[in-house]
């Protein structure tokens, strides 16, 4: 996994209840708007009307099965 530097928060969640585990690139922390409001730096960008914002995030999957046990 890799992304840009758009995204410089990274979020793991892990539920309990299920054998899962997400990856979740920030552009911002959870609670900027209410930072933001209190004069905080959190990453919020606000766009005016129109305007665009973009970012790169790559996921990358390897089926690593065969070679378990091959010493490779």
């Amino acid at each position: 996994m890799s992304f840009g530097p758009e995204f410089p928060f990274l979020v793991l969640f892990a539920p309990a209840e299920r054998p899962t585990i997400c990856f979740e690139p920030y552009s911002c922390l959870t609670d900027a708007p209410n930072m933001a409001e209190a004069g905080q730096d959190a990453g919020l960008v606000i766009l005016k009307p129109g305007a665009t914002w973009q970012g790169r995030v790559t996921f990358q999957v390897t089926d690593t099965t065969e070679q378990a046990g091959t010493g490779a």
